[in-house]
């Protein structure tokens, strides 16, 4: 974009390769991480997109199903039922604030924003007020709660491939939590309200 917060993203093994290493120093690993990013060199960038992709989704149909489950009863199963009668736009409102500030203890704690914990925290009431459109969708389309447990289970198994393709840039901006993954989340969440007619139709249903 031009925009150096939002950093520089490449889909190429170069970068896959340098990544890795990065990510094995990081972790006191230097010697074994430069045997593995040798190996990650050779891939196709693609590939390991592709595959890490399927992989989130696999995991968000297996693995990770129990997991989400755990709290999508909360938000999509009890919470929803008990805002079942607002409007939508209410009700993803209030559902996106809640489950933003639920995280606050982990926020603060250094989760997902470790430089920046207090600001952080409005940063993942924004982000999941974003996500509560997507999920309030497939809940009422679905009309079950498994919708968005696999939704959750995919977004929490890819979000850590863009550390594979993306760098430098603004650890608030430059993130799935961050600018950059609001801005394709509002992108998403157009996307659907312009396609689905059904369901934009509640938002101007009186109850």
């Amino acid at each position: 974009m031009g925009i150096a917060a939002f950093g520089h993203i490449s889909v190429t093994s170069e970068r896959v390769a340098l990544s890795v290493a990065d990510m094995m120093a990081h972790m006191g690993q230097g010697r074994s991480g430069g045997a593995i990013s040798d190996v990650m060199q050779q891939m196709p960038a693609g590939l390991v997109l592709f595959a890490g992709l399927l992989s989130a989704v696999f995991s968000a149909f297996t693995f990770n199903l129990p997991f989400m489950l755990g709290e999508e009863l909360g938000w999509r199963g009890y919470l929803y039922q008990a805002t079942v009668s607002w409007k939508p736009q209410r009700r993803v409102l209030f559902t996106g604030v809640v489950w933003g500030l639920w995280h606050a203890p982990l926020i603060l704690m250094g989760h997902n924003y470790p430089e920046y914990p207090i600001a952080g925290v409005g940063l993942m009431v924004v982000f999941c007020t974003l996500l509560a459109f997507l999920f309030d969708w497939s809940r009422a389309r679905s009309g079950s709660v498994w919708s968005a447990c696999v939704l959750h289970g995919i977004i929490n198994g890819s979000a850590g491939l863009f550390a594979l393709f993306v760098w430098s840039g603004h650890p608030l901006v430059a993130s799935p939590v961050g600018v950059a993954g609001f801005t394709a989340l509002v992108i998403l969440a157009m996307a659907v309200f312009l396609l689905d007619a059904k369901y934009r139709g509640t938002f101007g249903h009186r109850h």
